[in-house]
């Protein structure tokens, strides 16, 4: 994998200097990159206010919490890469993208632990199940949280570190200068697949598995329900239906990334899937927050309240203008 201005993730290169070339393409990276950062920070300070009034979090209050803050994390560091393209001079800023790069490696091993604990938290308590291990871990899953986000963390950690080692320095010709060398780093696609398969795959395997579950166990529920009673489904059904929709939501966005990575691995000679490759992890972020804030009772009710505000204060202001 070339690391130079062009890549930003665990793949190869990301031709994205003609992009950057671009003004309208870099705003709207770094404009990407605000909004998620925005409403990263509305669902960490939203659960921070409720904890200081008081009200307890639950886990899967934590995990949101720390799905949030690690995508603020990816959304600064993002943005900060796409100002390092657009002001420093090319090859005097292959460092800096280094250790952003590596960031970056960490934020997406992360994210992808952290959303298969939320899946897995969702589909342990949505679950009906007999006495049995399953049974006892559904009695535990509320004090298991706490650690399997510490290991999530650790475990993302450690794989950063250890694929930092496997980077090795390349000297490749300067595009803007033809007599002068400039270096990338690069790392063998043997450590790009099986860093990729750990830390990315198997979560999604998670998440593909327990959502899968899940809606398969809601839909047999449902249609028994309405079969003996004629009815829908009570508050309990509604709620387990709305964890199956994050879930499903979350299936289809690492669904989705993960199938531009792999396209951008085979195909990277192509300039607009190199485009679309840059832009869909630059939307990553903010999408993933979103389904988090409309998964959540709490984060919807307030994201709700707060349109409703700026849409009286907005209408206020224009009936005193007219």
């Amino acid at each position: 994998m070339d690391f130079d201005r062009s890549n930003y993730s665990t793949n190869k290169p990301v031709d994205i200097a003609a992009i950057g070339e671009a003004t309208t393409a870099s705003v709207l990276f770094i404009a990407l990159s605000l909004v998620g950062i925005v409403i990263n920070m509305f669902i960490i300070s939203v659960n921070f206010h409720s904890w200081i009034k008081g009200q307890s979090m639950n886990p899967s209050d934590l995990l949101i919490v720390s799905l949030a803050f690690s995508n603020m994390v990816f959304s600064v560091t993002d943005g900060v890469y796409t100002i390092c393209i657009l002001v420093i001079p090319f090859g005097d800023v292959e460092d800096q993208l280094y250790l952003l790069y590596i960031v970056m490696v960490y934020v997406l091993f992360c994210n992808s632990w952290l959303s298969a604990c939320l899946c897995f938290y969702y589909f342990v308590k949505i679950s009906n199940v007999k006495p049995g291990y399953l049974a006892r871990l559904k009695s535990k899953i509320n004090t298991l949280v706490p650690r399997l986000i510490l290991v999530a963390q650790g475990f993302s950690i450690l794989n950063s570190l250890f694929y930092m080692p496997v980077f090795f320095k390349e000297n490749v010709e300067n595009p803007t200068n033809q007599t002068q060398n400039i270096t990338t780093y690069r790392t063998d696609d043997f450590y790009n697949v099986f860093f990729l398969l750990i830390n990315c795959y198997i979560p999604f395997l998670v998440i593909l598995v327990t959502t899968s579950l899940i809606i398969a166990s809601l839909y047999k529920h449902t249609r028994r329900m309405q079969q003996n009673m004629g009815e829908v489904g009570g508050p309990s059904l509604k709620i387990h239906q709305r964890a199956a929709r994050t879930m499903t939501s979350l299936l289809i966005l690492y669904l989705l990334f993960y199938v531009v990575v792999l396209g951008s691995s085979l195909l990277i000679k192509n300039e607009l899937l190199s485009w679309v490759y840059y832009l869909v992890g630059c939307t990553f972020s903010p999408i993933q927050s979103i389904i988090l804030i409309m998964g959540n009772t709490r984060l919807k009710k307030t994201f709700v309240n707060m349109l409703n505000s700026c849409r009286k204060t907005f209408g206020e202001e224009d009936n005193v203008t007219t």
